[in-house]
Protein backbone atom coordinates (compact mmCIF):
# COMPACT_ATOMS: atom_id res chain seq x y z
CA UNK A 1 0.00 0.00 0.00
CA UNK A 2 2.91 2.33 0.74
CA UNK A 3 4.25 1.84 -2.81
CA UNK A 4 0.84 2.72 -4.21
CA UNK A 5 0.71 5.91 -2.14
CA UNK A 6 4.17 6.95 -3.30
CA UNK A 7 3.29 6.17 -6.91
CA UNK A 8 0.01 8.12 -6.82
CA UNK A 9 1.77 11.04 -5.10
CA UNK A 10 4.47 11.09 -7.79
CA UNK A 11 1.86 10.98 -10.53
CA UNK A 12 -0.17 13.72 -8.84
CA UNK A 13 2.88 16.00 -8.51
CA UNK A 14 3.90 15.38 -12.13
CA UNK A 15 0.39 16.13 -13.40
CA UNK A 16 0.19 19.20 -11.16
CA UNK A 17 3.54 20.46 -12.43
CA UNK A 18 2.23 20.32 -16.01
CA UNK A 19 -1.45 21.13 -15.47
CA UNK A 20 -1.08 24.35 -13.43
CA UNK A 21 1.06 26.24 -15.99
CA UNK A 22 -1.15 24.99 -18.84
CA UNK A 23 -4.30 26.18 -17.10
CA UNK A 24 -2.72 29.56 -16.29
CA UNK A 25 -1.64 29.94 -19.92
CA UNK A 26 -5.12 29.07 -21.19
CA UNK A 27 -6.69 31.51 -18.73
CA UNK A 28 -4.32 34.22 -19.98
CA UNK A 29 -5.18 33.48 -23.63
CA UNK A 30 -8.90 33.48 -22.79
CA UNK A 31 -8.60 36.83 -20.98
CA UNK A 32 -6.65 38.43 -23.84
CA UNK A 33 -9.16 37.06 -26.33
CA UNK A 34 -12.07 38.38 -24.27
CA UNK A 35 -10.48 41.84 -24.13
CA UNK A 36 -9.89 41.80 -27.88
CA UNK A 37 -13.51 40.77 -28.47
CA UNK A 38 -14.79 43.56 -26.23
CA UNK A 39 -12.52 46.02 -28.02
CA UNK A 40 -13.94 45.02 -31.38
CA UNK A 41 -17.53 45.08 -30.16
CA UNK A 42 -17.41 48.45 -28.40
CA UNK A 43 -14.64 50.10 -30.46
CA UNK A 44 -12.74 51.47 -27.49
CA UNK A 45 -10.78 54.57 -28.35
CA UNK A 46 -8.72 57.04 -26.37
CA UNK A 47 -10.51 59.90 -24.67
CA UNK A 48 -10.50 63.20 -26.52
CA UNK A 49 -7.90 65.69 -25.38
CA UNK A 50 -8.84 68.78 -23.44
CA UNK A 51 -8.54 72.15 -25.12
CA UNK A 52 -4.98 73.33 -24.76
CA UNK A 53 -3.77 69.73 -24.22
CA UNK A 54 -4.20 69.88 -20.45
CA UNK A 55 -6.82 69.14 -17.82
CA UNK A 56 -5.27 71.48 -15.25
CA UNK A 57 -7.39 74.40 -14.13
CA UNK A 58 -6.08 77.75 -13.04
CA UNK A 59 -6.55 78.55 -9.36
CA UNK A 60 -7.64 81.82 -7.87
CA UNK A 61 -4.68 84.12 -7.41
CA UNK A 62 -4.57 84.76 -3.69
CA UNK A 63 -1.79 85.97 -1.43
CA UNK A 64 -2.45 83.78 1.60
CA UNK A 65 -1.51 80.37 0.20
CA UNK A 66 2.09 80.38 1.45
CA UNK A 67 1.02 81.45 4.93
CA UNK A 68 -1.69 78.76 5.01
CA UNK A 69 0.78 76.12 3.91
CA UNK A 70 3.24 77.07 6.65
CA UNK A 71 0.69 76.66 9.43
CA UNK A 72 0.25 73.39 11.24
CA UNK A 73 -3.24 71.98 11.10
Amino acid sequence: MDRFKRFTRAVFLAVQRVLVPCCLFLAYIFAVGAMAALDRIFHFSPRPCAPGKTFWKETLKGGGEAADAAEQS
